[in-house]
């Protein structure tokens, strides 16, 4: 889940550009044709004060700032991402998984931990056993 710059003007969109290392900046990753092949489908949640959109990201594959990478190279960086937009504040970067699914190393049984809420000083998760 992530809070981002601008209003999203679309319900659903999937991003499949490649991401590769910025040969400028050892830091940063880029979009770039040659870099590896990296899908990421956006969700808009909903509208958020100061001409800001809550998205709710899904990786299908892992890229090093992947999330960051893909919404900064559609318009929309991030709210307080140092690297891919700007800080405008003293929070921190708007950010965090909303639902987190692995397998147990033992039994192989799938859980799941959801955020169901939060506010600037706690977070409140619901955990849950899943079939997969």
């Amino acid at each position: 889940m992530a809070r981002v710059e601008g209003l999203i003007p679309w319900d659903t969109y999937t991003c499949d550009l490649p991401i590769g290392k910025d040969r400028h900046n050892n830091n940063k990753y880029i979009t770039h044709p040659n870099g590896k092949p990296s899908t990421t489908h956006f969700e808009k949640y909903e509208y958020y004060e100061d001409n800001q959109t809550i998205v709710l990201c899904t990786l299908e594959t892992g890229r090093t700032h992947q999330i960051r990478v893909h919404l900064s190279s559609l318009g929309f960086p991030i709210v307080n991402d140092a690297i891919y937009g700007k800080v405008t504040s003293d929070e921190d970067m708007a950010l965090c998984a909303y639902e987190l699914t692995w397998p147990h190393p033992v039994t192989g049984e799938y859980y799941t931990c959801t955020l169901v809420d939060y506010d600037d000083d706690t977070i409140y998760i619901s955990d849950e056993e899943v079939d997969e």
